[in-house]
């Protein structure tokens, strides 16, 4: 089920349709309470709470993990958070919390402050990798990161270098996806005079910047891909996280040569998956 507790988002983020909406309207604790209660009622066991940062306020954001910490065992949460905004206060309440209980999805997009600056991106990217490298350091939950591919001033270089920091990093799950310019965007009213090209259908996938071509964004969207195919996989991500770190342009490499292979498009099984890396790496 998917939960809204509050609506609108403190940050200006361009590329998201939240991005003008500053006014923060919140459902009481008491409603919040109700609804979970009759979600839990019927046997429902992953809520997502949909609110665009979790962590916004600290204060409500501690009670809404004690509240939550009364369903373990029953339910997991997946949040949204902003790396940037752990107090003390909150990183103990997240420490403490029953393992399993949750799922953080930490708002990066990418690691440069020019791209997070084009992007209207609040919050220090210091303060942002502290707060990760603090959630990565946990074992009672799973943090997820995500970067955008075709953000203004991205390259497909910086891209893969973002990974590779993310990856040394230990995040347990890491999505690379392509940004959307949606209708009602910032960024999409200004998309010409930043040279933006992107596709006039849904979802409106960005087909061009300045700094990526349409080949980059190809190549991006295929490391993407061998991303889930390895690095989602529990059974392949310890070997190929020591990989990505430890050899050269591997990420790029082992990419290529599963496209080339004509293996990034089809489904791969498990053990298939082992075999070619093994392969690949004898």
């Amino acid at each position: 089920v998917q939960l809204e507790t509050t609506r609108g988002c403190f940050n200006s983020c361009t590329f998201c349709v939240s991005g003008r909406d500053n006014l923060i309207r919140s459902q009481s604790l008491r409603q919040v309470k109700d609804r979970l209660d009759n979600i839990c009622s019927h046997g429902i066991k992953d809520v997502r709470v949909l609110d665009r940062t979790f962590n916004y306020d600290i204060e409500r954001a501690c009670m809404m993990l004690d509240m939550f910490s009364g369903y373990a065992g029953k339910m997991r949460f997946h949040l949204e958070i902003h790396p940037s905004l752990m107090t003390e206060r909150l990183k103990e309440r997240i420490a403490t919390m029953p393992k399993g209980l949750l799922h953080l999805e930490a708002g990066i997009q990418s690691l440069d402050r020019r791209v997070l600056s084009e992007s209207g991106r609040k919050g220090s990217l210091e303060s942002s990798l502290d707060g990760l490298r603090f959630l990565c350091s946990l074992d009672n939950l799973q943090t997820h990161a995500d970067l955008i591919a075709g953000l203004p001033e991205y390259s497909l270089e910086m891209l893969s270098k973002d990974i590779v920091r993310l990856v040394e990093l230990g995040v347990d799950e890491l999505q690379v996806e392509s940004l959307k310019l949606l209708p009602g965007t910032q960024m999409r009213s200004c998309a010409e005079t930043k040279g933006l090209k992107y596709s006039p259908l849904p979802p409106y996938e960005i087909l061009q910047t300045p700094q990526m071509t349409p080949q980059d964004l190809g190549k991006a969207m295929k490391i993407s891909r061998m991303i889930d195919l390895y690095y989602n996989s529990d059974a392949w991500q310890d070997i190929i996280r020591e990989l990505i770190c430890s050899t050269e342009n591997f990420l790029q490499k082992f990419t290529y040569h599963l496209d080339d292979m004509m293996i990034l498009n089809s489904p791969v099984s498990l053990e298939r998956r082992g075999l070619l890396l093994y392969n690949y790496c004898k």
